[in-house]
């Protein structure tokens, strides 16, 4: 949804937090995605499922098409939307949490993150949560709509010489998903 934002992609939505980004016509594995310099490999998705991002992990977004998608391997047809990690703050210790709660769907969102920055080296852990019921319409509840995600995302650089620094990342992300029952059609 974030993405949609930028010039020239839109989206599509199959639910409650799920949404495909299309860019130049095109999406699903039509578009690869980049996140901290590593193609998702588990996009095979269509419209149904979303990219395996959290987006409150995300430094910026942007989107890269024509000749400069060739410096990325892999089969996109279309542009390549890439995730940055955030950049680590310069203050000694820095620690910040997120918490929202909906009514619709007895839902609720944490999130917490520190950063620190030494003489030659800095660090940046990111933790989030999010959990979610049945959503409902002011007529009935919109049965298997539930769903939960957490995320973990570390990022760990040093500076050995001007010319030499070492960074390590890590990143994990869960989410299970419900799927509207009344939106299959079939047997």
């Amino acid at each position: 949804e974030i993405a949609s934002s930028l010039p020239g992609v839109s989206r599509i939505e199959s639910g409650s937090g799920l949404s495909v980004p299309i860019i130049q016509g095109l999406n699903t594995n039509r578009v690869a995605i980049v996140n901290n310099n590593t193609l998702l490999s588990g996009q095979q998705w269509g419209n149904a499922h979303s990219p395996e991002i959290d987006p409150l992990s995300a430094g910026n977004i942007s989107v890269i098409s024509g000749v400069k998608t060739l410096e990325y391997s892999g089969n996109s047809l279309g542009a390549i939307l890439r995730v940055n990690p955030p950049r680590i703050s310069n203050e000694k210790f820095q620690t910040s949490l997120f918490s929202q709660y909906s009514l619709n769907g007895n839902a609720f969102n944490n999130y917490l993150r520190m950063n620190q920055k030494h003489k030659n080296s800095a660090w940046l852990i990111q933790f989030g949560f999010k959990k979610s019921g049945d959503r409902f319409s002011p007529d009935y509840y919109l049965t298997n709509t539930g769903s939960e995600e957490k995320n973990i995302s570390a990022f760990f650089s040093h500076d050995w010489s001007k010319s030499f620094t070492t960074e390590l990342s890590y990143q994990f992300y869960d989410r299970e998903q419900g799927i509207l029952r009344g939106s299959h059609i079939g047997n």
